[in-house]
């Protein structure tokens, strides 16, 4: 989150939802120490992830409120109308997956899932990642440059999503989609395992193709 350190007392500042990311606080003791002031001259200060209520009351000395991703706070006819003159690549979109770090072993999930649902699958990945590079990471056919109206028009017109983003998490929530989630150590595990606490949807998360078995 932004700090806003130049801003003075003068002015009330309140932090909504930030976001850790992460179940410790990484950094050097006078960059925390630092980072301890800031949040302290905060009037408000609340948190999107449940389960770091506890670190940061032990390394900030606050007790920040829990609150839902911003995302949640717009009704869903707001995004259809973002959505409403989009085309996506598909007119029938079976499975949606949005997958942040392509590897083989959420290919191999994805495939499954194809196979036992009958469905075809539309692939996103990143629009940062060059297509040359994917075929390195796994062997789905994957589209990349999507806009941020494209990638949701994709979701909200597909029947099951598959993602390890803690956004795409977030969205096939709003939209009432089944979806599975793969953990994602890197970007977003935490958010997303935290939501689902709080749903009791834990049984959406996948690790592996054999987990699928028991479905």
């Amino acid at each position: 989150f932004i700090k806003l350190d130049w801003v003075d007392n003068k002015h009330t500042k309140a932090v909504y939802a930030a976001s850790f990311g992460i179940d410790r606080i990484l950094g050097p003791e006078d960059e925390i120490k630092a980072l301890r002031h800031s949040i302290s001259r905060f009037k408000y200060f609340s948190v999107r992830e449940e389960i770091t209520l506890p670190l940061i009351a032990d390394t900030f000395g606050i007790t920040p409120k829990f609150v839902l991703d911003p995302v949640f706070l717009l009704d869903n006819d707001k995004y259809q109308n973002l959505t409403a003159n989009i085309m996506v690549d598909s007119s029938d979109i079976g499975i949606f997956t949005y997958i942040l770090d392509p590897k083989q072993e959420t290919s191999d999930i994805i495939k499954k899932l194809s196979k036992t649902l009958n469905m075809d699958v539309l692939a996103v990945t990143d629009m940062w990642r060059k297509d040359k590079d994917i075929t390195d990471f796994w062997d789905l056919e994957t589209r990349t440059k999507y806009s941020n109206e494209k990638w949701l028009a994709s979701l909200i017109n597909s029947k099951f999503v598959i993602t390890d983003s803690f956004h795409a998490t977030c969205f096939a929530i709003k939209f009432n989609k089944p979806f599975l989630v793969i953990p994602n150590k890197l970007r977003g595990q935490i958010r997303a395992k935290s939501i689902m606490q709080s749903l009791d949807i834990n049984d959406r998360i996948f690790t592996d193709a054999t987990a699928l078995d028991n479905l």
